[in-house]
């Protein structure tokens, strides 16, 4: 019944919309990964041009998230995040007329700043804005939770909608119209379901946040929370070559090795998210981060040394299971850390925007440098570095997340006395 009493604090009106929004901006920029031959023939790409399409798209994104904090703390996150699924969807309709490679470059530009530059860090501080202190853990958890489910809905739904297309055009059109008309909707339930994204303490400094980056700036926690960032998510990105490394060293055929990713990305990383967030709101969000990095560094370190056999692949199931758990737990709850580093919510959009510029830059190199080991070190010797690396990012993850708690424990010890003081 606790839980339960707990659950309603939380605005669910915009954990809706918020949920919606952030599992549908993605799915244009990311279509390649479901039709990427039908857009090859449909667009009349090369492989270099489609590959640009999304350089281009990840270059903006990049350069779009700290600035996009700055804006976030400054405009209501209604506006921002209505205005940017939108501006989204309208790209995807006019996407569907087949426009020139020089106009999808331009989409692609487009859908990269709405999706950092105005998204992104206001769907940050509008979630944290959801719930009180007590909340933060589920509500971030139920973020990336809802997140992810909900995206797979409507890939499954647009896949669907491929289906009945009697030309390879009518197809990518009703792929297209799917994912348009979700980000138009969304867009206009956000409109209606969040407010102006400003709390109290916006009010009582006049809403003019003038002090917000040096709040942010000069704040450690937000640094350290930065380093988090970008060890778990650089290690979540190398567990991708879990798939490939089941088929290649333990000979799972490629149908298993598909389903067990499905399994991962729907059922795994979800009871991870959604675990931590219930654990952390009763205990400490830091504390299970450390924990959670404990348990990713030991099992990535026995991807590492254990042998390639397919004698081991039933262990080998059981231990992706823990180790997708520990890893989803760590990115459900990451951004719940900006309420016990005391991060003010005036500055929750530049803080957002520094930790994701730093926590998600491992995007722009990460692939080129696990392609180029695999091609150099072919077969198990190769997945034993990429595994070997994601202990490292383990260990110094786990050493951000000290630093983190020793930080906020050395504040509480001052402001105690002052407060008894008071």
């Amino acid at each position: 019944m606790p839980q339960f009493s707990e659950l309603k604090k939380i605005n669910w009106f915009q954990m809706i919309a918020l949920i919606g929004g952030g599992g549908v901006i993605y799915m244009i920029p990311y279509m390649k990964g479901f039709f990427y031959d039908t857009m090859i023939s449909t667009l009349h790409l090369t492989n270099l041009q489609l590959g640009q399409l999304a350089s281009l798209y990840g270059f903006v994104s990049m350069i779009g998230y700290f600035p996009g904090g700055w804006l976030a703390d400054r405009l209501p996150a209604r506006y921002l995040v209505s205005f940017s699924l939108i501006l989204t969807g309208a790209c995807g309709f006019y996407y569907a007329t087949i426009p020139s490679f020089a106009m999808l470059m331009v989409i692609h530009a487009i859908m990269g700043a709405a999706a950092t530059l105005i998204f992104w860090c206001a769907m940050i501080k509008a979630a944290r804005l959801c719930g009180p202190e007590e909340v933060q853990g589920r509500i971030f958890s139920l973020l990336e939770t809802g997140r992810m489910v909900l995206s797979g809905a409507i890939a499954a739904i647009a896949i669907w909608a491929f289906s009945f297309g009697t030309t390879d055009l009518f197809k990518f059109r009703n792929a297209l119209y799917v994912f348009a008309f979700g980000c138009i909707l969304f867009g206009v339930l956000s409109f209606i379901c969040l407010d102006s994204g400003v709390s109290k303490d916006d009010k009582e400094t006049g809403k003019e946040v003038k002090g917000a980056f040096k709040m942010a700036f000069t704040n450690p926690t937000v640094w350290y929370l930065s380093g988090i960032i970008f060890f778990s998510y650089t290690a979540f990105l190398l567990s991708d070559y879990l798939t490939p490394y089941t088929t290649s060293v333990y000979g799972m055929s490629a149908s298993a090795a598909a389903t067990l990713g499905l399994l991962r990305k729907y059922l795994f990383g979800p009871a991870g998210a959604m675990g931590a967030g219930a654990i952390a709101d009763r205990t400490s969000v830091s504390g299970v981060m450390a924990i959670g990095f404990v348990l990713m560094a030991i099992c990535f370190a026995i991807f590492a040394l254990l042998p390639g056999s397919p004698a081991l692949l039933v262990m080998m199931i059981i231990l992706t299971a823990c180790l997708i758990i520990s890893v989803f737990s760590l990115r459900g709850i990451y951004f719940a850390l900006f309420e016990e580093g005391a991060v003010p919510v005036v500055a929750t959009g530049v803080a957002a925007g520094i930790a994701s510029a730093i926590g998600y830059s491992s995007d722009a190199f990460i692939w080129t440098w696990a392609g180029n080991i695999l091609d150099t070190y072919p077969g198990q010797k190769g997945y034993t570095i990429i595994f070997a690396a994601c202990v490292a990012c383990s260990v110094a993850g786990f050493l951000c997340v000290l630093l983190f708690r020793k930080t906020v424990l050395a504040r509480k010890k001052i402001q105690q006395p002052a407060e008894m003081a008071a």
